[in-house]
């Protein structure tokens, strides 16, 4: 839960980037990348003795390896892609990348029960997100 709360820190001041934008144009990416983990940097200084703490965990965030780091990601992606499809704007391509990138982070971690839930839940939500019925996924969760 830690990193999925402190995972936005470095986006509050100035925003994020699409994961798709991001792909096809890997200068912005950088640029993004550099930018959010500035911003981690001076907020960090907000959090007093924990600074230093902070600033260890936005790093990992950047650069996702821990079994935690990886389920914020996941978080972070479904997140995104509940609110294309609260918007009405989920499309077979954000389907498909979702996928993609959710299933590699999945298929990244080391305990082997959370990978076997998070298989199993990627596989439900893909069932309920072609649905494209944001209440249908709330309610079914």
């Amino acid at each position: 839960m830690e990193f999925c709360l402190i995972h936005d820190i470095g986006e509050l001041m100035g925003g994020d980037i699409s994961a798709l934008y991001a792909m096809m144009n890997k200068r912005a990416r950088k640029f993004a990348k550099a930018f959010e983990e500035e911003n981690q940097k001076y907020l960090a200084k907000f959090f007093g003795d924990e600074a230093k703490y902070i600033r260890k965990i936005t790093k990992e965030i950047l650069d996702a390896k821990s079994d935690e780091a990886l389920v914020a990601k996941i978080a972070d992606y479904v997140e995104c892609a509940h609110y294309k499809v609260y918007m009405g704007y989920f499309t077979k391509a954000d389907k498909k990348f979702n996928q993609g990138k959710l299933n590699g982070f999945i298929r990244k971690l080391k305990d082997k029960t959370a990978k076997k839930i998070l298989l199993e839940f990627l596989a439900d939500w893909l069932k309920k997100v072609d649905k494209n019925n944001y209440i249908q996924i709330l309610k079914n969760g």
